[in-house]
């Protein structure tokens, strides 16, 4: 098993560096690295079961990513992202998705379909979304307080 942390070095995005044609890495962290985007080159990344690239500038996350069918754990909290790519909801392995303290305004419409999500951690300027079939565990931040829910109920 092959783990990587990078923190607090500049990359200009993931899919320009040559160390992530490691098939058989599992788990990646990328905080504080001033990420840009998460590109096509995360496709490589076949085996990975978490991703962490928290605290970054990312504006951008690649459809690519559906390529990856074992992630569990995706982090993308403090970033800049408006939009989320819907081929994340093929993402069936996914249990914990942390998207707080970005620009987003809505979950792509088919987020219900991640039927193995138990975590989710957003933003409260996040609408709510079609989680009907997920059992999830609802973190809704704000800069001050911090609500937990045990059900699409208490969006």
């Amino acid at each position: 098993m092959y783990h990587h942390f990078i923190h607090g070095i500049l990359i200009g995005g993931l899919a320009c560096h040559s160390r992530w044609d490691q098939t058989d890495l599992q788990k990646l962290i990328l905080s504080s690295n001033k990420l840009t985007d998460i590109g096509d080159g995360v496709a490589t990344l076949r085996a990975l079961t978490l991703l962490d690239a928290h605290d970054n500038q990312i504006e951008r996350v690649s459809p690519a990513i559906a390529e990856l069918s074992q992630l569990r754990t995706l982090n993308l909290s403090h970033n800049a992202l408006a939009i989320l790519p819907d081929e994340l909801c093929i993402l069936r392995a996914l249990s914990s998705l942390r998207i707080d303290h970005n620009k987003l305004k809505s979950l792509p419409r088919e987020i219900g379909a991640l039927i193995d999500l138990t975590e989710l951690v957003r933003s409260t300027s996040l609408r709510a979304a079609p989680l009907a079939r997920a059992k999830v565990k609802i973190t809704v931040k704000t800069p001050y307080v911090r609500v937990f829910g045990d059900s699409i109920r208490r969006f």
